[in-house]
């Protein structure tokens, strides 16, 4: 029971992480790394116990095999990306993160087809980030279309944060940049 206590003593202060700019962080594994001291010394205390060894020890084993399993959908950014979107097609944080990925890596159509599915959902950064991406290519026109999507879209919440304001900011710079 101290195992359990400390981990979740040690759990607690980043209770309040879970909740970043909108997203849910509800797998974050990096949460728990130094909380996992406690269910460390949890079953080092079972083990010590003759009796428990063999479940403990094929629970042990059966947990490593998982985790090695795991290790192939981090082999890269893309196999995990493809990984999580096969499992929540519609995460719009990964698919704008993906998206960024693509694109910093050439491959602008595919990226923009990521973000494109992330902005039909009504998520303004994606049109933000289709802007950008837009803005980059040289295709201005577009560009201030995707931010004023993103305007309109956070102008749809009923409790608007300072970064749904991203819109107007990214359109100003097109404007200033044309010297509108």
């Amino acid at each position: 029971t101290f195992g359990l206590a400390l981990y979740l003593v040690l759990l607690v202060p980043n209770f309040g992480n879970f909740l970043k700019n909108g997203f849910l962080f509800f797998g974050s594994d990096r949460y728990a790394y130094l909380a996992s001291i406690g269910i460390f010394y949890s079953v080092a205390e079972v083990l010590r116990s003759r009796a428990f060894r063999p479940t403990v020890t094929v629970i042990v084993c059966l947990l490593a095999g998982v985790t090695f399993a795991q290790g192939f959908v981090w082999k890269d950014t893309e196999t995990l990306f493809r990984h999580v979107l096969k499992q929540s097609p519609h995460a719009t944080a990964i698919l704008i993160d993906f998206a960024d990925a693509l694109m910093r890596q050439g491959r602008f159509e595919e990226g923009k087809d990521l973000l494109e599915r992330a902005a039909a959902q009504g998520f303004a950064p994606a049109h933000i980030n289709l802007g950008t991406a837009y803005r980059a290519r040289g295709e201005e026109t577009m560009a201030e279309e995707e931010y004023l999507k993103a305007i309109a879209a956070s102008a749809q919440k009923s409790e608007i944060a300072p970064l749904d304001l991203a819109g107007y900011y990214f359109l100003g710079t097109l404007y200033e940049a044309q010297g509108k």
